[in-house]
């Protein structure tokens, strides 16, 4: 028998709860999320995540175990997941629309049955890239995306940082409730 075992942790001196809410701290440990995000990064609420660590945590609130094939999980869920710059820094806009997409799975609600009422609810539609414009125009008219009537909340060329994943993550664990 191995006398070592390797588990993942969280600094010892780190206190989450000062850093995300008691939810996304619950979610963090409910999806045992301290396997696909560091603790450094954990530490860091402005820490850039990269694409790959985004789709792990998505698939894993949709079901995928630990060690499965992330991308290919979503995809047999219907979610579709562009691999290209997988291990580079993700823009809002491709996490965005994979999270609502992520979120419209999870909460069984189908896009193509979404009536888009107001295209004017993000601000800055005009930096957002055509593929995903669609997706996200859904996600704030279903209240899934965060929008406000000032600078916008998620720039579309701006890259995820680790307090907006869990923000995400546990609105996609809660819903909307």
């Amino acid at each position: 028998m191995d006398p070592y075992i390797l588990i993942p942790s969280l600094s010892a001196n780190t206190e989450l709860v000062e850093m995300y809410s008691q939810q996304g701290v619950d979610v963090i440990n409910t999806y045992n999320l301290s396997t696909i995000f560091s603790g450094y990064e954990l530490d860091r609420p402005t820490e850039v995540i990269d694409k790959y660590q985004f789709v792990s945590a998505l698939a894993r609130l949709v079901g995928a175990t630990a060690g499965s094939d992330t991308s290919d999980y979503l995809e047999d869920k219907g979610i579709d997941v562009n691999t290209s710059s997988y291990y580079q820094p993700l823009t809002y806009e491709v996490a965005l629309d994979l999270y609502v997409r992520t979120y419209a799975y999870r909460h069984q609600i189908d896009l193509d049955r979404v009536y888009i009422s107001n295209y004017n609810l993000i601000e800055d539609k005009d930096d957002i890239d055509g593929p995903y414009l669609e997706t996200l125009n859904q996600g704030a008219n279903l209240g899934i995306i965060e929008v406000d009537s000032g600078p916008p909340i998620y720039p579309p060329k701006h890259y995820l940082n680790m307090d907006d994943v869990i923000k995400l993550l546990t609105t996609l664990h809660n819903g909307l409730n």
